[in-house]
């Protein structure tokens, strides 16, 4: 009898130090579930971070901004990683932004991040905020120019067809153009990549071409090809 009591104390006490491990391992923000808060338009809460946002995005960086947290020592920034579905740590600080550098083009990133206060043993994490997706721009691409155009019966139906270079991970591409090499670019409403519009023959037009990547209803641009001049015939 007295060993069955000591077996069950034992077996209790167990199952209490890993109900207190699991405890600990849920609290930390890095191991929430990546869709937890992702659009899901939670309840403010104290301490939690707010206003998470992409404020500049390049081919290789994204700089990240959020609003302070009253009482906060500093905050911790995490990525989330799709090929082992974790959030990884990518670095603590003080200041409310931080510019993520050495990252793929055209490529979808996820981050989040959360305050605490007091530090070492002592350190204690807030809620994270919500779930931030957003992108790098698209490599910088050319653009290639042919005309063609034909009649039919008294109209001289003119096409001009305009092609860019593919670049890894694009969406798409957005076509302009203009009468003047640096300034008054019109954006061409495209089909693909065959473009109708009214251009006056003998005249010189310039155009340019950008790749975009898109992620939900947001469009992030790349950087605009070098002009080409192109003499309608």
């Amino acid at each position: 009898m007295k060993k069955k009591m000591i077996y069950l104390k034992n077996v209790r006490w167990m199952l209490f130090l890993m109900v207190c491990a699991a405890a600990l391992f849920l609290a930390d923000p890095a191991y929430a579930d990546e869709g937890d808060t992702e659009n899901s338009g939670a309840v403010q809460q104290e301490g939690r971070v707010n206003g998470l946002a992409a404020e500049k995005q390049t081919v290789r960086s994204i700089q990240l901004k959020w609003e302070n947290v009253e009482g906060a020592q500093g905050y911790t920034v995490y990525q989330y990683q799709a090929k082992s579905r974790q959030w990884k740590e990518l670095k603590s600080l003080q200041q409310n932004f931080l510019v993520v550098k050495k990252l793929k083009p055209a490529s979808v990133y996820k981050f989040r991040v959360a305050a605490y206060r007091g530090g070492g043993a002592a350190k204690v994490y807030l809620p994270a905020s919500d779930i931030l997706t957003t992108a790098t721009v698209p490599e910088k691409t050319s653009i290639k120019v042919t005309q063609a155009g034909f009649y039919l019966a008294n109209y001289h139906l003119r096409l001009l067809i305009c092609r860019a270079k593919k670049v890894k991970g694009a969406s798409g591409y957005q076509f302009a153009y203009s009468r003047f090499r640096n300034k008054k670019y019109k954006t061409m409403q495209t089909k693909k990549w065959i473009n109708k519009i009214r251009l006056q023959k003998g005249r010189v037009y310039y155009f340019k071409v950008r790749a975009y990547k898109k992620v939900g209803d947001a469009y992030y641009y790349g950087e605009y090809s070098d002009p080409k001049a192109e003499r309608i015939k």
